[in-house]
């Protein structure tokens, strides 16, 4: 039997530690995030980890005792991310947005699980409206067959 992997967007670490799972008053959510990612479950993409390592707080911190664990983009991932990238320019309701989605972790966490075959765990939430005028991870993912969960709402992670 496979096992899943999931990987884990940038929102999910700093929305999380900044709202719900203070460390301070949730330290068990993240030792499950430390276990996932140190047994392999959970995926720690490069350009998340070089996101949560830009702050110099406890997040940052921690984030460095992951390092070892990182997953660096493989040859056929950044083949990945250039169609992701090419797809996301084409879109023209999303012309005046895509340089931020392009300048962050979500179109390597597309390409990522597309070469490898994980789920994608986000914070953000797709927008219905098809004149949404930026491109939502979700959406990108959908396009490329990807399954993207939101945290909350994977509760079946936890008995992985």
């Amino acid at each position: 039997m496979i096992e899943q992997k999931y990987i884990l967007d940038a929102n999910v670490f700093i929305t999380s530690k900044n709202s719900y799972y203070d460390p301070q008053f949730h330290p068990g959510f993240w030792k499950f995030l430390d276990l996932g990612i140190n047994n392999g479950t959970f995926i720690l993409h490069r350009r998340v980890y070089e996101e949560l390592r830009k702050g110099r707080d406890e997040l940052s911190q921690r984030a460095a005792l992951w390092e070892p664990k990182v997953k660096s983009p493989s040859p056929e991932e950044m083949t990945k991310y250039k169609e992701v990238c090419t797809y996301t320019v084409s879109q023209p309701q999303w012309e005046r947005k895509v340089d931020a989605f392009l300048d962050g972790a979500d179109p390597w966490l597309v390409a990522h699980a597309s070469i490898n075959g994980s789920t994608i765990v986000t914070l953000e939430k797709t927008d219905i409206d098809a004149n949404c005028k930026s491109p939502k991870l979700p959406a990108v993912a959908r396009k490329f067959g990807l399954d993207c969960t939101l945290l909350l709402e994977s509760a079946s992670l936890s008995s992985s």
